[in-house]
């Protein structure tokens, strides 16, 4: 065989091993580099998932102390509106067997009506005053009128007393 043969294949074989070697060296750096990035982009990641973790956990007792300062005041306005309630009712018992009457300025009263001139015992000076008894069926309906306007009186101050007790919170970052 010819010595240039030799050479030439040996010069060819040398180039072809170079080039590999350089091609891993440039695939190597090429993978350290891109490795490098990989873990700054992961360290990042895990940066801002700790971040929103923390604040996650922050807002979610935020989120129970709100939770158990709205039970413990629907607990307190219940209580006190069950309170006014029994205090309604209980003033609607004590006044249910008084029957109403108002004084009138008139010298009689209308036909069919119930009234008492004013010249029996502890009448005002005034003869032509009278007292008056209303009918029943208008008293009825008074009394519920005002036991309704009680209840809604009760359940007002219920819904006053909730809409100026609700805690806020502030919005955080």
């Amino acid at each position: 065989m010819n010595q240039y043969l030799i050479g030439g294949g040996l010069w060819l074989a040398s180039l072809a091993g170079v080039g590999w070697w350089a091609h891993g060296v440039g695939v190597n750096t090429q993978k350290v580099t891109d490795q490098a990035v990989f873990d700054r982009y992961e360290t990042a990641s895990r940066e801002q998932e700790t971040a929103a973790n923390n604040l996650l956990h922050r807002k979610e007792q935020e989120l129970v102390e709100l939770v158990l300062d709205r039970e413990a005041l629907t607990n307190q306005l219940e209580k006190t509106h069950a309170s006014a309630q029994r205090t309604t009712n209980a003033l609607r018992g004590e006044l249910a067997g008084e029957r109403l009457r108002f004084r009138t300025l008139g010298a009689a009263c209308r036909e069919g009506g119930r009234g008492s001139e004013g010249a029996g015992p502890g009448a005002a000076s005034n003869s032509t005053s009278s007292l008056v008894e209303l009918p029943a069926e208008i008293e009825g309906r008074l009394r519920q009128l005002a036991y309704d306007a009680d209840t809604l009186r009760d359940d007002y101050a219920l819904l006053y007393s909730w809409s100026h007790a609700v805690k806020c919170s502030a919005a955080s970052p």
